[in-house]
């Protein structure tokens, strides 16, 4: 069920050169804060499911509700949900935008440069 979540997400990724910045972008429009940059297109792909791995598992452990895509449905937290110690918090933090910014079940997603962050 998750590995069917993970593909279909993936298949909505977008990705895009950034001139002004010199790097490569990527992100999964359908999931607010799920986005990576990096210096060549080819890392991308990895990096961004990496990036949604981390935001699946720390939205699953603050209880926020994960949207269907292409009718594929993630585990809800009343599931068996992927433990997130504190390796893979900080894991996530560095790799997805999800970034606690006021302490327990508040979370700030931050999305591509210029963009406000959205209070969850």
């Amino acid at each position: 069920m998750l590995t069917a979540y993970i593909q279909a997400a993936m298949r909505h990724a977008t990705y895009e050169w950034l001139p002004e910045d010199g790097i490569h972008y990527a992100a999964i429009p359908e999931l607010p804060g799920v986005w990576t940059s990096g210096a060549t297109r080819e890392e991308l792909p990895s990096m961004l499911q990496a990036a949604l791995e981390g935001w699946i598992a720390l939205g699953l452990s603050l209880h926020h509700s994960i949207p269907v895509i292409d009718g594929q449905a993630a585990p809800d937290s009343s599931q068996s949900a992927p433990r997130c110690d504190r390796a893979g918090l900080d894991r996530a933090h560095s790799t997805s935008s999800w970034h606690n910014a006021g302490g327990v079940g508040s979370a700030t997603l931050i999305r591509k440069r210029g963009q406000q962050p959205v209070q969850t």
